[in-house]
């Protein structure tokens, strides 16, 4: 694991190589990968690239997001059944135990699950689908910008505390809004959460 970094090149040849399997199922699982937008296609070159992180592409992601998730929750305010009101509360119960256990893989695996699911009652297969995809994209601003799984403390230690402090708290918020069927509300507080994360990352710690 963390063997590639965006901005590397991948070979479908060297790749099967590592892995000690023909080249047909490296070939599939990397076009699967250029599907969901992890890695791009290059036609001047061979092989595969990680696209690389830039300012750019991470306010378009995050913006993005925004208007998609905004769209989900507005949804999921009118289509969210009993359990699944059920189900986001333990998920967000789940994400602060992990938060106070300082169990950040945990906590990565919970928060991911909770936009999943918001997507998923939205009860509209293609933007699931998106929002799908740029999670993915966006976890790598996290794991970048904030060494997400490093421990110690430093400003990003502190920083992805605070984070993950009020993400838990707008996830709750937000499920609130969708609980009441507040359609307005849900999407304006899933928003908001979404432009929160996005300001952590790009703003320094004091």
């Amino acid at each position: 694991t963390q063997v590639y970094r965006p901005g590397d090149r991948i070979f479908e040849t060297s790749l099967a190589e590592q892995l000690g399997v023909s080249r047909t199922p490296v070939r599939e699982a990397l076009a699967s990968l250029v599907f969901l937008g992890f890695l791009e296609r290059s036609d001047s070159r061979k092989g595969y690239i990680i696209p690389p992180l830039t300012p750019s592409d991470m306010q378009t992601v995050f913006s993005t997001r925004s208007l998609l998730e905004g769209e989900a929750a507005r949804l999921g305010a009118l289509n969210a059944a009993t359990e699944d009101i059920a189900y986001l509360t333990e998920l967000n119960r789940l994400e602060m135990q992990a938060f106070d256990e300082g169990n950040r893989e945990e906590y990565a695996r919970v928060n991911e699950k909770y936009h999943v699911h918001i997507a998923r009652i939205s009860q509209n297969a293609y933007l699931e689908r998106c929002i799908k995809q740029l999670l993915l994209r966006s976890s790598l601003y996290n794991f970048f910008l904030l060494g997400f799984y490093t421990l110690g403390s430093g400003a990003n230690h502190h920083k992805r505390l605070e984070l993950d402090r009020a993400s838990c708290e707008e996830h709750r918020i937000t499920i609130e809004a969708i609980a009441d069927r507040d359609e307005t509300a849900a999407a304006e507080r899933m928003r908001t959460h979404i432009r929160s994360t996005y300001d952590h990352l790009v703003n320094p710690v004091p």
